[in-house]
């Protein structure tokens, strides 16, 4: 097998900078800086129950807490549904009562899910994306 190293170069007006491949200490810091500092990332798999709800959805929101170790005040969340059915009516189900599902906030240790003015009326599972 042969080896090529490839140089490309830019001309800075005078002479040809050499672009690419270009290794310094600054590089190899800089790597190393993105791995160290890059977000730690869960991803789980929840169930919101119907019965889990918590409010009036008149004078105060509709709100579930579900323990996820990990999740700190400062985490970033995502959330999308699993549907569970197999049939087209009963998916439709699922992803109608997902959308009652207002935000998240995150808490320490757990997140909670808010609705405002209506909630589910179905267990629903949801896949919790969880980044720093």
């Amino acid at each position: 097998m042969t080896n090529y190293n490839i140089e490309i170069r830019q001309f800075n007006g005078t002479d040809y900078d050499v672009l690419y491949p270009v290794t310094t200490i600054g590089n190899i810091i800089d790597l190393e800086n993105q791995l160290n500092n890059r977000p730690i990332l869960t991803t789980t798999q929840v169930t919101l129950t119907a019965s889990g709800w918590s409010g009036n959805g008149s004078t105060t929101p509709y709100t579930q807490d579900i323990t996820i170790s990990g999740v700190t005040t400062s985490s970033n969340i995502i959330i999308n549904i699993v549907p569970l059915s197999t049939s087209y009516t009963g998916i439709a189900n699922e992803v109608s009562n997902f959308q009652y599902i207002n935000f998240t906030t995150p808490l320490n240790g757990k997140v909670r899910f808010t609705c405002v003015g209506s909630k589910p009326t179905i267990a629903l599972t949801v896949k919790v994306l969880c980044f720093q």
